[in-house]
């Protein structure tokens, strides 16, 4: 049986996060991950029942996710996703929680942080 995130009995209920993103036809990856954030998705990836010993992070939880936001979601927000929640976020959670990095992995956690990052503003195109 493939890992759920609703394994355990806090976990959000997944295809009810998924249904509330899929109302916009066109989320910011910024939205997706308040969403995620906000319903307890992203905390779930770091408790689940096979964490790495190092990170926290649970790698089957991730693959469901992932696999959950490819399908619903362009490539381009599932990557952004990814390189969040299996790279800065474990590094920032490792830091002391009163810390700058500690506040922001917890700000992040709850969906309140300016994640991803906003895109640069275009360049105007070259002159030729």
């Amino acid at each position: 049986m493939p890992e759920t995130l609703t394994a355990r009995p806090t976990a959000p209920d997944l295809d009810a996060v998924l249904a509330r993103l899929r109302t916009d036809p066109a989320p910011s990856a910024r939205a997706v991950w308040q969403t995620l954030a906000a319903s307890g998705t992203v905390g779930a990836l770091y408790d689940g029942p096979t964490p790495d010993t190092r990170w926290g992070l649970d790698p089957r939880r991730l693959r469901t996710l992932l696999t959950a936001l490819d399908t619903a979601f362009p490539l381009g927000t599932t990557l952004s996703f990814c390189v969040q929640a299996a790279t800065a976020l474990p590094l920032l959670r490792d830091a002391p929680p009163d810390s700058p990095a500690g506040h922001t992995a917890a700000q992040a956690l709850a969906g309140h942080a300016p994640w991803p990052w906003p895109s640069p503003t275009p360049r105007p195109p070259a002159r030729t």
